[in-house]
């Protein structure tokens, strides 16, 4: 006997039709995502495992990070497209592990092939980031590619990506292979990057997010990190990002 669908049944397909679309819309036609790192903590009683940092812990910069929140976003969006490329960035911080590697392990834990993975441990900040985002694009003949990061940290990041090989120089970084990327692309405007942000996605996931995200929107550790990313913005604009002092 046939039987006909429940109106939860079709309520809730009908809700995860609309989320799909909306991550369609939100990664376009990315090859892949890079996931901008935060920090990491210690797990367990030897302090010797770690796992992405979450919104109660401080970066190396003592600021709110939230890098886990950031690696479930991903593990979200690279489920439902596994064609997509996941990158985890940077260098191991405060573990002998890259950060790359402690992200990565936790995109397996959430469900993620590892052959959709790549890690990129070169990077040790966000602007090495980026550019090693462009260099990576470049081997890859991608042109199409988004970022994933904080919903705070996403202006600032947008600033770095319009300035940077400035921000480059500012810093008197000398990379040969950046340099071949960023002509390639035509400084640039050649490498369509979206940025999508964390907090966009996790309500997607489970609205329960939305109430943490609340919270943490409310306190003063969110708040400071906002300032922060206004005085970085700012720096950006005025060209004195990475700017060394000579005194």
């Amino acid at each position: 006997m046939n039987e006909t669908p429940s109106s939860e049944s079709q309520n809730f397909e009908s809700e995860n039709t609309d989320k799909v679309e909306r991550y369609k819309e939100m990664v376009g036609d990315s090859r892949a995502i890079f996931i901008l790192s935060a920090s990491e903590r210690e797990i367990g009683k030897s302090g010797k495992k770690y796992r992405p940092d979450s919104y109660g812990d401080l970066d190396n910069k003592s600021l709110l990070a939230g890098g886990h929140a950031r690696v479930i976003a991903a593990a979200e969006i690279g489920n439902y497209f596994p064609d997509i490329k996941l990158i985890t960035d940077s260098a191991p911080e405060k573990a002998k592990e890259s950060l790359a590697k402690i992200y990565a392990d936790e995109l397996k834990r959430l469900g993620i092939s590892e052959a959709q993975i790549d890690l990129e441990e070169r990077s040790t900040d966000t602007i090495t980031e980026l550019a090693e985002m462009m260099k990576i694009a470049r081997i890859n003949n991608w042109e199409k590619v988004a970022v994933l990061t904080s919903g705070y940290h996403v202006e600032r990041v947008s600033e770095m990506l319009s300035h940077l090989k400035e921000i480059i120089k500012n810093m008197g970084i000398k990379d040969g292979e950046f340099d071949n990327a960023w002509e390639y692309f035509d400084g640039g405007n050649k490498l369509e990057v979206r940025f999508l942000s964390a907090e966009e996605i996790l309500p997607l996931r489970n609205i329960k997010y939305q109430e943490i995200i609340d919270k943490v929107r409310d306190s003063e550790s969110y708040k400071k990190r906002v300032a922060s990313e206004k005085r970085g913005i700012q720096q950006i604009r005025e060209g004195t990002y990475g700017v060394k002092n000579k005194n």
